[in-house]
């Protein structure tokens, strides 16, 4: 389950990916929060990959939820702004650098479930997990 929520999460990224542009176009707000996805993302991956105990990638998890539920109103707003780019799959050619970034990241995030899955019997490990299942 928790496999499938991270890769939930990488999929809303690619779309909101989708809905942004470059520079002054009308899609620089979509890119900006696209930016902050990414950044969030990374953040985590980096925590988990840091984290030596069930204790650190607990912690890791809860600040990874925090920071994707406040980001989760500027996502939702752009999806509803721009509903002609929700189907967009392949991003355009100005977007490159990000989408690189997407899938290094998204090599990552599977990297970073797999630890996590090690250590699933911790309880707090499972508290954190069930808060990640939660997140909407």
């Amino acid at each position: 389950m928790f496999l499938k929520n991270s890769l939930c999460l990488i999929v809303c990224g690619i779309c909101i990916l989708g809905l942004s542009n470059c520079g002054d176009s009308k899609y620089a707000d979509a890119k900006r929060v696209t930016i902050k996805y990414l950044e969030v993302m990374e953040k985590y991956a980096t925590a988990v990959e840091e984290s030596n105990t069930p204790d650190a990638l607990a912690e890791a998890v809860d600040r990874f939820v925090d920071e994707m539920a406040a980001l989760r109103p500027e996502m939702e707003a752009i999806e509803k702004k721009y509903p002609e780019l929700t189907d967009m799959t392949i991003p355009p050619s100005e977007l490159e650098d990000l989408a690189q970034r997407m899938d290094a990241l998204s090599q990552r995030m599977v990297a970073a479930q797999t630890k996590l899955m090690q250590h699933s019997t911790n309880p707090d490990v499972q508290r954190a997990l069930q808060k990640l299942q939660n997140i909407k």
